[in-house]
């Protein structure tokens, strides 16, 4: 698996309203994508930040939905073309289908140089499965960024006062607009 995602800053004054009404009316294009394992829609109104993410099943998925006319080329011709992060997928995994996601957490942390990719495949994996037993948690990933050398943790809760603490070097907070996962099993 694979996942990527792309932010967007919207400017100043913009109607978030906006952002919602573009997920309620494109969100179908993503329930039934064919190689699509999740999709978050994802907004930060505060920093006013639109920011989906995506996990395909595999690169030829991806590929498919970057070159679809319907698809990424609206997400350009709507908001300009963004930079698009990819990480290799070390596990993802839902903890519990009944929760509603309304509340995203990003969590990214360097992988320093002298550590053995083992351990951290380890480690990570670790952390992962016990994240998976918080109560609250709709879905968890952990992925590796390894041009950057950093690991990235996405949970999905169903609120914010739900969500576990976290150390990391770097967190980003969401809210979930919409979660599409058409290739769930």
């Amino acid at each position: 698996m694979m996942a990527m995602q792309y932010s967007v800053r919207l400017p100043d004054g913009f109607d978030p309203g906006k952002v919602q009404a573009r997920v309620a009316s494109r969100s179908g294009l993503f329930d039934n994508l064919a190689g699509l394992r999740h999709k978050s829609f994802l907004f930060d109104a505060r920093e006013r930040i639109y920011a989906p993410l995506y996990i395909w099943r595999d690169q030829d998925a991806a590929r498919r939905y970057f070159v679809d006319e319907k698809m990424f080329e609206s997400v350009v011709e709507t908001f300009g073309r963004p930079r698009v992060r990819r990480w290799m997928v070390l596990d993802f995994a839902h903890a519990d289908g009944s929760v509603t996601p309304q509340f995203a957490r990003c969590e990214i942390d360097k992988v320093e140089s002298g550590t053995s990719l083992r351990s951290l495949v380890d480690r990570e994996g670790t952390r992962h499965r016990d994240m998976l037993a918080a109560s609250g948690l709709f879905a968890h990933m952990v992925a590796l960024d390894a041009d950057r050398w950093e690991t990235v943790r996405y949970s999905l809760w169903d609120a914010t006062s739900s969500a576990v603490e976290s150390d990391a070097d770097c967190i980003q907070e969401y809210q979930v607009l919409h979660v599409s996962e058409p290739d769930a099993a």
